[in-house]
């Protein structure tokens, strides 16, 4: 059967990127498999680039096969699928052995969170444009197509979609500017959105400092450095599980960080410059709500950290941290 990443193979590198790995190591016995085991790989052509999708896995036997077959499933033609394991526990592994012949690489070993095995596929990747998908996640069937005319424009290195949130029934994403990205609980989905492998050769891959947070630091980096023509396409590019990390986490560095970060990579003129120190006003006033020294009691404190995330970000945090306080743990 001819799948979404078997139709464009070829037997050389020859045309791979230069910075591309095409095997990752480990200090430990190497485990990976795929197509390139195989001498088979793939590369951009004038019809088709080639998009690389990196999806990292960790003990997701449960919903990891829909995702794998979202891929193979894909109405377009040239797409190089990355699987980078974290030493799965339970089936992942098998699973992913059963369709390694339609998987480019896989690779499972050891890592240190979503972003390090996410950094692991990008330095694997031979494709013009690369997209993350969580394992809950999947892809719609004709979303690459529908980005396709796209991903020939020389001018816009980022692109963006939306995603349909299952548990929630919404579709979340909007076109965005720097104003609205840097406001507190505002962000562009991960699912939905496609980086040229330009971004992460000149600002670098993922850091690992923020656990769940990355990906954002990532696009406001983007939308500081004002050169890479941020693009909106109105399309549902996946089905968004919620069940990641990212879903049930705060990322309490980020929220430290996040005024130094704004600070160093955003330089717009004076109109913009105060809607953004707007914001940083209020991730300040935020910070040390939730993160501050100073302690509050009881009833009153409870009520103001409750109204202020539910404000500001979703209900999960709210009782998230109503969790924290009824354990007695110091914010």
């Amino acid at each position: 059967m001819k799948y979404s990443t078997t139709k464009s193979l070829v037997t050389t590198t020859k045309n791979k990127p230069l910075h591309s790995l095409v095997y990752l190591e480990s200090s430990n016995q190497i485990n990976d498999g795929g197509l390139r085991r195989l001498n088979k790989y793939k590369h951009s052509t004038s019809e088709e680039p080639l998009v690389s999708i990196i999806m990292p896995v960790y003990n997701s036997a449960e919903f990891i096969e829909e995702a794998i077959l979202s891929v193979l499933n894909l109405n377009y033609n040239n797409v190089e699928f990355i699987i980078i394991d974290g030493g799965s526990t339970d089936q992942s592994l098998n699973i992913i052995k059963y369709y390694e012949n339609a998987i480019d690489y896989w690779f499972s070993g050891s890592d240190n969170g979503i972003y390090d095995a996410i950094n692991k596929g990008i330095s694997c990747a031979f494709g013009d444009w690369l997209y993350f998908l969580g394992t809950d996640d999947r892809l719609k069937k004709d979303a690459l197509r529908l980005f396709k005319p796209y991903f020939f424009k020389q001018e816009n290195k980022f692109l963006y979609g939306k995603v349909f949130h299952t548990a929630k029934k919404i579709i979340k994403g909007v076109e965005t500017d720097i104003i609205r990205l840097t406001t507190p609980g505002k962000r562009i989905p991960h699912q939905a959105s496609f980086y040229h492998y330009q971004i992460f050769q000149e600002l670098g891959t993922y850091s690992l400092k923020y656990p769940i947070q990355s990906d954002h630091v990532k696009n406001i980096e983007i939308y500081g450095k004002n050169c890479y023509a941020p693009k909106f396409v109105n399309v549902i590019v996946a089905n968004y599980g919620g069940k990641g990390i990212s879903s049930n986490t705060i990322d309490e560095t980020y929220l430290g960080d996040i005024q130094r970060i704004i600070e160093s990579t955003t330089k717009f003129d004076s109109t913009v410059s105060k809607e953004i120190q707007n914001n940083l006003n209020t991730f300040s006033a935020l910070k040390q709500m939730l993160l501050g020294e100073s302690p509050w009691k009881g009833f009153i404190r409870l009520h103001k950290l409750a109204f202020y995330s539910l404000k500001i970000y979703p209900i999960k945090v709210a009782w998230y941290f109503f969790l924290k306080f009824k354990k007695g743990i110091q914010l």
